[in-house]
């Protein structure tokens, strides 16, 4: 993931108001390209606490000092990401959000966000000034005063009182004031969005000669701290409110858990609606929300610890409620979409077309089932048979649900391949042991997801096979939706400095309109996004005769190019003959 600004230094001028036409959407595609950077740390993260887990610990436990130290280091490795997720959001949006993706906008997002804990937090490492309870420390909420172990009232005011939950005797069981407000993911993602904004507005600024040291991004680090305290300011105003509607929707959300029904409901309902975002960009928005947010569960520690990723992966297994916004991928990226391949290989028109449905789609087909990148699949047919991916909303809701009515709990540090859901297996089975017995234990068990993935491979390739047949879809191979011939083989020898990817990244190039009609070029997991200065050069005919899986148009001047896991190598490429 990377990005290039072009043409920094020209003067605003009456196309300004232009610029700011239909920016919304193409923004908020930025802010979901930004969270990758946070989140491409988490797999590897995942995968060390998971392993380190299952390795014993404990020397009093007779434990081995070799085991021991195994555990505490691959422990370590994990919880130094997940313990500061809010820190890690801050550094990696600030980052990626920047118009030019200098290191002097992560570092100014670190230090804001020191400065937020600070200020936010009653108790932490940073400091415990509770500028909250400043502002609303006073405020009688009307709650039941709370008693501490020794029985004396305590937090009877202000946000504190909220943020508690007690027994029936008043009793504070577990206190979130610190957790929510101050060391809360959405924090980090309103600093990484304060900074970048500062730092795109001012790191041009030249200054007197007197002060000309801090000209341009030296004087980055001045300001950030200036905004950025008048932003946390305005952030303690309102953010706990924010923090608390999440709090106690996070409690709906686990009584929902606890029912059967009402999880399968919410799998089912979430599932339908993340596949809708897709086409958007916008997905790892509520995704963020939802994994690394919503819902608070006790860690071993007695700490809490909130996201359905991280309940899952580090909540003790007690009454863990975690799996509720990642089960139900599992039987879609494993089973569905390798299917759904399958059948578009199945009806293409004629021998050539299946080979190439092939070559296109198998690899992503593997790489689906292994590790849940679903997107090079989906893009194949998303613009060109949107009936199918239609289908495919609407089947990732229910089998979301199905998954849900079995009481089937899973995790994933990734996404939801084979991979993650082999080091899920561990914290699965515990969760039953801990939970659930009878009937209960034996529908949760893990292995049931071979089944339901089953049955969503038939759904998928017999739904498609049926549409396409019926209603004489253009999915890939067919109709107007066919695969051009690769000609790659016929390209004889790649010159000296060139690479494979250099034909294409020309032809892209020339496809938007010239290195000079290109605003900026950056990219995500998947796609290459150019905002350009003239939509109207755009040919996509010619872009889409390149590897590119698709296009799509945002806005007035947006312009994204579908190339799938490859897409760093096609990026870098084109800069390199901008």
């Amino acid at each position: 993931m990377a990005s290039i600004a072009l043409n920094k230094n020209k003067k605003a001028t009456k196309t300004k108001p232009q610029k700011r036409k239909g920016k919304v959407l193409p923004y908020l595609q930025r802010i979901g390209k930004s969270l990758l950077f946070p989140i491409a740390m988490l797999p590897f993260a995942a995968i060390m606490l998971r392993v380190g887990a299952e390795i014993p610990g404990d020397v009093s436990k007779g434990a081995s000092q070799f085991s021991h130290i195994i555990n505490m280091i691959m422990t370590a490795i994990g919880n130094a990401v997940f313990s500061n997720l809010h820190i890690i959001f801050a550094v990696g949006i600030a980052f990626g959000l920047s118009r030019d993706s200098r290191g002097e906008a992560a570092m100014v997002g670190l230090v804001v966000m020191i400065l937020l804990m600070s200020l936010m937090a009653s108790d932490g490492t940073f400091g415990k000034h509770d500028l909250v309870n400043v502002i609303y420390g006073k405020v009688d909420f009307g709650q039941t005063a709370i008693k501490d172990a020794s029985g004396n009232v305590t937090y009877a005011k202000g946000f504190h009182t909220l943020f508690a939950t007690t027994d029936s005797n008043g009793k504070i069981i577990h206190d979130s004031y610190d957790a929510i407000l101050a060391n809360n993911v959405l924090n980090g993602i309103f600093v990484g969005i304060t900074v970048s904004v500062v730092y795109n507005k001012f790191n041009g600024i030249e200054l007197p000669s007197v002060l000309g040291f801090f000209s341009g991004r030296r004087l980055i680090p001045v300001l950030g701290f200036i905004f950025g305290i008048l932003a946390i300011i305005g952030w303690a105003i309102i953010f706990p409110w924010i923090g608390f509607v999440i709090f106690k929707f996070s409690d709906v959300l686990i009584d929902g858990a606890s029912n059967r029904w009402s999880n399968a409901a919410i799998m089912g309902i979430y599932g339908f609606i993340n596949r809708l975002l897709i086409p958007f960009g916008l997905h790892h928005i509520p995704n963020t929300l939802f994994w690394f947010t919503m819902g608070s569960f006790p860690d071993a520690t007695g700490a809490q610890v909130h996201g359905d990723i991280n309940i899952f992966i580090n909540g003790v297994a007690k009454n863990n409620p975690a799996g509720t916004f990642q089960s139900g991928f599992f039987p879609i990226m494993m089973f569905g979409l390798p299917a759904l391949a399958v059948a578009f290989w199945f009806n293409a028109d004629g021998d050539v077309q299946k080979k190439r449905v092939a070559s296109l789609l198998f690899g992503s087909a593997i790489v689906s089932f292994f590790t849940g990148i679903t997107e090079p699949i989906e893009f194949s047919f998303m613009f060109m048979a949107p009936m199918l991916y239609g289908m495919h909303a609407i089947l990732t809701g229910l089998f979301g649900f199905i998954t849900g009515l079995f009481g089937i709990q899973l995790g994933f540090g990734f996404s939801a391949g084979l991979i993650d859901y082999a080091l899920s297996i561990p914290k699965s089975m515990d969760i039953i042991r801990a939970n659930k017995t009878g009937i209960d234990a034996v529908m949760a068990n893990p292995a049931w997801l071979f089944l339901i993935g089953g049955a969503a491979a038939a759904s998928y390739f017999f739904g498609a096979t049926l549409l396409i047949r019926k209603f004489n879809v253009s999915a890939p191979g067919r109709g107007e939706n066919k695969i051009a011939d690769d000609n790659s083989e016929e390209q004889g020898p790649i010159a000296e400095g060139d690479t494979k990817y250099t034909k294409d990244a020309k032809a892209i190039l020339e496809g938007v309109g010239g290195s000079k009609n290109i605003e900026q070029l950056e990219w995500c997991a998947t796609r290459l996004r150019f905002t350009l200065k003239d939509a109207s050069l755009i040919n996509d005919a010619q872009v889409k005769k390149t590897m590119a899986m698709g296009t799509i148009k945002i806005g007035a001047n947006g312009y994204q190019v579908i190339i799938g896991p490859k897409v760093e190598m096609m990026g870098e490429e084109i800069k390199k003959h901008m």
